[in-house]
């Protein structure tokens, strides 16, 4: 039985120790052993074994029931704790690095001193209780045993029990050891009746998953993908003095990142493994903008600046194995077309010793062009202490979004529920059970189906913003800066009102009439005759305040 127990507060409590641990550059395990009570346990031992090296270093728990396992090389270790009246507790994994600390806090289970048994062999489970049985059991308490079962492979054992009076330790007060022998001798055989038959869709998806590079249950497979990007940018400039008095400026910048494959790359474990089952996909950037602009000096004291300026933001991202059609040559039916019946499967897996997720939110397609349209007029005045600028600003925004290009998305989500064990009161075991023995039967935890009947929307905003700043040179050293700005940012509108809101004051039929129903924009029957029902904001002004002094030529 493998029992973890960390805690962000002993690992602060054990702060103290870090220096003393950390010795030459080496790590420690370090942490509480307790009873189930939370009681310490003074005198317990602790035994950290290098499973790279099988070189075992042993401590014991102060009366505070404090371990510190120290110094430790690098690498994966087995912990294993035991005390007199304890049953031995051993935690795998433990993974140590130069200059670390791990805590491990660890909690021992009462052990029963003398046992005896129809062979332990044989037992996978047993229980005792002693109150509240349920009624199918009589008498004032109960032990249940659960006798192991067969499997879909062969196994067997062999084994032998052997106690002997030399062996055994003298009592206290007893001049001699007491006589007792034992041999226990017998063989355990297991299989299967007739095997489970795996389902020929889960084999079909499975079917392309790389061999495992060790044999660990989990984290067995190191692999990499090849990732690059290719990247061109043009950036161009002109500027143009037509006379003293007039100046033309024009801007133009474009550029394309695209992935050179298939891969992106990330932090993700799903990104070392190969396609299908890699959340990547195909994804372009394609920034574009452009801007004019025209300065007027109207006298050496008043000039005025124009400017028309547009940027557009372009990424197209496509499915990477869409063109698979997977679920259909899995002979999956009845999916919706789009992602769903032709890109491989998101594919989740939960409960313990759970594979990691299969595709993901990230190898969804979606395409996205955002627009923005901008124009905008200063004037400066340039009057004795005063250089006051005033200005005007308009926005046209333009947000067009397909979340799912392809219109539908499939999600298959699997546990160890459907493949757990149940004690002898039928009582399912949560912790047992594989999520991925449920997906090779095909017995699904749930699914989610998306088919969408609007696939792509249009958002549009519209702002407009009026300034005026003065900055005011009081004495040559002093400069007061004072301005306001006021911005009108209309709501979102959708460019064919293809949206719906919460109306909280419109009468529910399929409430009984209560206030509160669903309401779409537009100008339809079922419509609020209204683009928006959101009201602009008028009031959103933005008083500045600023000083510079300059105590020297080099210091403000």
């Amino acid at each position: 039985m493998y029992t973890k127990h960390l805690s962000i507060a002993a690992a602060a409590v054990l702060a103290a120790n870090l220096v003393m641990a950390q010795i030459g550059g080496s790590g420690s395990i370090q942490g509480t052993v307790s009873d189930p009570s939370g009681a310490v346990i003074p005198g317990a031992t602790v035994a950290a074994t290098n499973v790279a090296t099988g070189v075992k270093t042993t401590r014991q728990t102060t009366g505070a029931g404090v371990y510190v396992v120290s110094p430790l090389p690098a690498g994966e270790y087995t912990v294993a704790a035991s005390a007199d009246g304890f049953q031995t507790l051993v935690q795998e994994r433990v993974m140590v690095d130069a200059l670390s600390m791990v805590g491990l806090n660890l909690t021992l289970k009462v052990g029963a001193t003398a046992e005896q048994a129809i062979s332990v062999e044989a037992v996978d489970q047993f229980q005792v209780e002693t109150s509240g049985a349920a009624v199918m059991f009589n008498g004032q308490g109960s032990s249940n045993y659960v006798l192991k079962s067969g499997s879909n492979k062969f196994h067997g054992s062999a084994f032998e029990y052997f106690r002997n009076t030399v062996l055994d330790a003298r009592g206290l007060f007893s001049a001699r050891r007491p006589k007792q022998n034992q041999n226990e001798f017998g063989f355990t055989i297991g299989g299967p009746i007739q095997k489970n038959r795996i389902s020929p869709i889960s084999n079909s998806f499975q079917a392309e998953l790389p061999a495992p590079t060790n044999a660990n249950l989990q984290n067995n497979y190191l692999g990499s993908v090849p990732v690059g990007f290719n990247n061109t940018n043009t950036n161009n400039k002109v500027d143009l003095n037509l006379t003293d008095s007039h100046r033309v400026s024009v801007v133009f910048n474009h550029g394309k990142r695209a992935q050179n494959g298939p891969y992106r790359g990330g932090s993700n474990p799903q990104v070392s493994v190969p396609l299908p089952y890699t959340e990547t996909r195909l994804v372009e950037e394609i920034p574009t903008s452009a801007q004019a602009k025209y300065t007027y000096v109207i006298t050496p004291g008043l000039l005025t600046q124009l400017s028309v300026g547009f940027s557009r933001l372009w990424i197209p991202i496509f499915n990477a194995t869409i063109a698979g059609k997977y679920p259909q040559k899995a002979g999956l039916k009845g999916l919706p077309p789009g992602e769903a019946d032709s890109s491989f499967p998101e594919v989740t897996f939960g409960g313990p010793n759970a594979p990691i997720t299969w595709r993901g939110t990230d190898a969804r397609a979606f395409t996205e062009a955002l627009n923005t349209y901008t124009v905008q007029d200063n004037v400066q005045w340039v009057r004795g202490k005063h250089a006051v600028t005033i200005g005007f600003q308009t926005q046209r925004l333009q947000a067009n979004e397909r979340e799912r290009t392809y219109g539908s998305l499939a999600i298959f989500n699997f546990s160890n529920l459907q493949t757990a064990g149940f004690d002898a009161r039928g009582t399912l075991l949560a912790t047992t059970g594989s999520s991925y023995a449920s997906y090779l039967l095909g017995t699904l935890n749930s699914a989610n189906i998306t088919d969408d009947f609007v696939v792509g929307t249009g958002g549009r905003f519209r702002n407009y913003a009026w300034w005026v700043q003065d900055d005011l040179k009081l004495t040559p050293r002093l400069t007061l800066n004072l301005g306001l700005r006021h911005d009108v940012m209309e709501p979102y509108k959708e460019v064919a009102d293809r949206w719906s809101f919460l109306n909280p004051d419109l009468p529910n039929a399929a409430a009984g009439g209560r206030l509160g129903a669903l309401q779409f924009a537009g100008f339809g029957e079922a419509s609020c005759k209204c683009r928006t029902p959101i009201k602009t904001h008028h009031r959103n002004l933005g008083p500045r305040v600023g000083l510079a002094y300059s105590l020297s030529i080099k210091t403000v």
